[in-house]
């Protein structure tokens, strides 16, 4: 008999990590075990019912209307009631703005899965990433939440050491990685008429893809040696820099909506915008950026799952580190050489680390393949865990 699972993420529509991971999740589960079908969770339907199958995708409306508060709500508990397992995707464990639960899911989480329990439903904690976990409280709801789970198979070791910190016992955690190395791209044949679109035909300049966070404005109000006000502005003339000197088109791949404003902020400060083109996730899906990150030549991004998606593509990358995660990212990638800090951007140092990239390409990308290959191999197998322990 067919099984039924719910995926507790955050599927808002509004970021094109997580879209991908629902893909991956949808994707690669229908492979393991045929015929499973999907209840997910969504503030708004038409971000499930636009882009997959309504026989094997049901969204679940969880707004207050619903009697719902986000994932705590009667609508919710019903779908975690009637299916197989429960997972928890993405790294919706962490604790910003814990007791905001319109914010916050781990809140919400250390009432769900105690729920599920109840009702005897498996949760799997499912290549997750983990943090950050700053304070009292939300050290011990993780430790409550992820002790009360069935599996918890993390994404990196990085989250497996905040978990064991925590109190998490470190036997009942497994690495695997990140769902969103085996998202599906799109075809090669829609990917062709994007670029198209854009003005990106084949033949012309080399192109280099770059993703800004407006939460790296965030980073820099706590910055002693970055002026926040000026840094779009030197983002800029890094941009007009590598379509100078190093002759350059420049793909702005944007992930998150709430980076757009910001995007066009740094590009209304370059002298050769004509050379940038802008493809974000207001116009396109997870799956279309994922294929259009592929045709690129090199990337450096800021947000994770911009660097992921491009990673999963074979592309070589830089971690625009505004954050601990992306640090942790390119160590996985064995490409520590990659990292530039955000106090340590300029246009000099953006060039360096692209003309490094350069710098005996062939064996740089046959070791980035590689490694990509490995971190594909083991969420595959996370994947196939899952259906041989929950799914048969």
């Amino acid at each position: 008999m067919a099984k039924k699972i719910c995926v507790l993420g955050s599927n808002s529509g509004r970021n094109a990590g997580d879209a991908a991971i629902l893909s991956s999740i949808i994707h690669n589960v229908q492979k393991v075990a045929p015929g499973t079908t999907f209840e997910v969770p969504v503030p708004r339907k038409e971000n499930l019912t636009s882009r997959f199958d309504p026989a094997v995708v049901r969204p679940i409306p969880m707004m207050p209307w619903n009697l719902s508060l986000r994932f705590i709500g009667w609508t919710t508990m019903r779908s975690i009631a009637r299916c197989d397992a429960a997972l928890i995707t993405d790294g919706i464990i962490f604790d910003v703005k814990l007791l905001n639960p319109l914010f916050n899911f781990l809140i919400l989480l250390s009432v769900v899965v105690p729920f599920a329990k109840l009702v005897r439903t498996p949760v799997i904690c499912f290549l997750v990433g983990i943090g950050p976990l700053e304070t009292t409280l939300g050290k011990k709801l993780a430790r409550l939440v992820c002790n009360a789970c069935d599996a918890i198979w993390v994404r990196e070791n990085d989250s497996k050491e905040l978990l064991v910190s925590v109190g998490v016992p470190a036997e009942r955690i497994e690495i695997f990685a990140d769902a969103a190395f085996v998202a599906p791209p799109a075809p090669a044949k829609r990917v062709d008429t994007i670029l198209v679109e854009n003005g990106l035909q084949p033949g012309g300049s080399p192109l280099l893809g770059i993703n800004i966070n407006s939460y790296g404005d965030k980073w820099l109000r706590h910055s002693e040696t970055v002026d926040r006000d000026a840094f779009p502005r030197l983002l800029a003339k890094g941009m007009d820099a590598v379509v100078e000197k190093m002759d350059y088109r420049v793909v702005m791949i944007l992930t998150q909506i709430m980076d757009v404003a910001y995007a066009h902020k740094v590009l209304s400060f370059m002298q050769h915008k004509s050379r940038v083109t802008v493809i974000g996730n207001d116009r396109y899906t997870a799956e279309e950026i994922m294929g259009v990150t592929g045709r690129l030549r090199f990337f450096a991004g800021m947000r994770l799952h911009s660097l992921i998606l491009a990673t999963a593509m074979n592309v070589p990358s830089i971690g625009l580190a505004y954050a601990p995660k992306v640090r942790h990212f390119m160590h996985l990638m064995n490409a520590q050489d990659s990292i530039l800090e955000l106090a340590d951007f300029s246009p000099e140092t953006f060039i360096a680390h692209i003309r490094r990239l350069e710098s005996g390409e062939a064996q740089r990308r046959a070791a980035w393949t590689q490694r990509v290959s490995e971190l594909k191999t083991k969420a595959l197998e996370g994947y196939r865990r899952l259906a041989d322990r929950y799914l048969r």
